[in-house]
């Protein structure tokens, strides 16, 4: 984030540079803190996951920054090769998904 912006504004600001599409809103659906055991010491990261629905632009993927992209469902993209926070993460999001909506 940059200083002085909110998770809110940095999510729209890093969805924008990094993929050229514009979100309408973003709605913060969770937080997961991990920690990455490294040889020498721990690093703890935060992260946060936003629901953004995008209004308008046209995908622009960065070669330096990316190999690829796909649309995929989240139940999808946990059979992805992911880092283990992103996984993690994704799972924590089904959870609350699924516990959240009336099955009955």
């Amino acid at each position: 984030m940059d200083a002085g912006e909110t998770p809110e504004q940095a999510v729209i600001r890093e969805l924008i540079e990094e993929t050229g599409l514009v979100p309408t809103s973003a709605t913060l659906l969770g937080t997961h803190t991990h920690d990455w055991t490294l040889a020498d010491h721990t690093l703890r990261v935060n992260l946060h996951l936003f629901r953004c629905p995008v209004g308008a632009g046209d995908v622009v993927q960065e070669e330096k920054s990316a190999y690829g992209h796909a649309w995929v469902s989240p139940e999808e993209a946990i059979t992805y090769d992911l880092l283990e926070a992103n996984a993690n993460l994704i799972k924590k999001f089904l959870l609350q998904s699924c516990e959240s909506q009336d099955l009955g």
